[in-house]
């Protein structure tokens, strides 16, 4: 095999994606070499992402229009006792722009939380520690035109402080970050939900992860080593994202683990009326038992099985998308045999 050929043949396999991110006006391409090189934080022990892993940080990315370049979001890996495991960090600017783009936000206020010399907690505006002054916590308040009660939430010191880097140097200004994450979050759920920020990292490693570098320091060096913009990507035909669920002669086979992930995290923040009206379309060409899906996956709604596929959804998401994803296998069966396609 020549070495043109070889490199073809390697670019065939890369998965590669295109979307537009959130309030961008051009399209940006993402794809496993992309993303291993030049987004992913690597472990400790200099560990890289499956495949795997960065299909799903790509489809995370697409789903949640985020965009890398602008260090919207990091791939970051640690090492743990189970190997090496990674997570997506959301910048928290990302946050602040969704907020910033919904019609009914109007404004928030932050700050920390001291316990005062005599015992007495106290919320005070902003991150600057009072002398004599114990710092435990912050604080956000976040605003709706359509809501008569703001958002009001205020986090614990003690959970996120690791203790390096930017912690060390500035816990005040740390916590309140996660403060105002937390509040953006549970304000604007369809918008922001799901999404954690470098500054909460702490939190969201386990306790075998404690010999990892802290988080922010990680982002800090791979902000000062990324290229200002995207690489080039050569034109190549984009993979299928779901693999075929059953063989040539009709038979059911295993279902790629990695398949529906990807299948799951291109639907993450979706709707349940969306995911319903996926459902009713499907359902015209494909025939399916809720209640025997049910069933077959010991999901109940109280003491009985859903019949519909929006009591599967309530009662259990993921199971839901599990039959909705074999649906779409059943349905790009039925189109491969006619030679047409079906757009997953």
């Amino acid at each position: 095999m020549s070495k043109q050929t070889k490199a073809v043949s390697e670019r065939s396999k890369d998965r590669v994606i295109r979307y537009v991110p959130f309030m961008a006006d051009d399209a940006i391409e993402l794809s496993i070499s992309i993303v291993r090189k030049f987004i992913a934080v690597p472990t400790k022990s200099g560990k890289l992402p499956s495949d795997a892993d960065c299909v799903k940080f790509m489809m995370l990315c697409k789903a949640r229009a985020l965009n890398p370049w602008e260090g919207d979001a990091f791939l970051v890996g640690y090492d743990t006792q189970r190997g090496p495991q990674f997570s997506l960090i959301t910048a928290h600017q990302a946050l602040l722009k969704r907020a910033e783009a919904c019609e009914t936000y109007e404004g928030m206020e932050s700050g920390i939380t001291v316990r005062l010399k005599d015992g007495t907690i106290e919320d005070i505006q902003g991150d600057l520690v009072p002398p004599e002054t114990e710092l435990i916590g912050g604080w956000a308040r976040v605003y709706r035109s359509d809501r008569r009660i703001p958002t009001y939430r205020r986090v614990d010191l003690a959970v996120f402080n690791t203790g390096r880097s930017r912690w060390e140097k500035d816990p005040a200004g740390m916590i309140v970050k996660c403060a105002e994450a937390d509040a953006l979050r549970s304000t604007f759920p369809n918008k922001i939900g799901g999404m954690y920020t470098e500054a909460e990292g702490g939190r969201q490693q386990r306790e075998d992860d404690s010999e990892n570098h802290d988080l922010q320091t990680k982002l800090d060096e791979k902000i000062a080593t990324s290229p200002a913009s995207p690489p080039e990507v050569d034109e190549a035909p984009y993979a299928e994202i779901v693999e075929d669920h059953q063989d040539d002669n009709g038979a059911d086979q295993p279902i790629d683990p990695n398949a529906f992930d990807v299948f799951c995290a291109d639907r993450e923040g979706a709707e349940d009326q969306h995911l319903i009206q996926e459902y009713m379309k499907l359902k015209a060409n494909v025939s399916v038992s809720v209640k025997g899906f049910a069933q077959k996956h010991n999901v109940k709604v109280g003491n009985k099985l859903p019949t519909t596929f929006a009591e599967l959804l309530k009662a259990h998401r993921r199971t839901a998308l599990l039959l909705l994803y074999e649906m779409y296998q059943q349905a790009k069966g039925q189109k491969a045999a006619a030679g047409e396609e079906v757009a997953v």
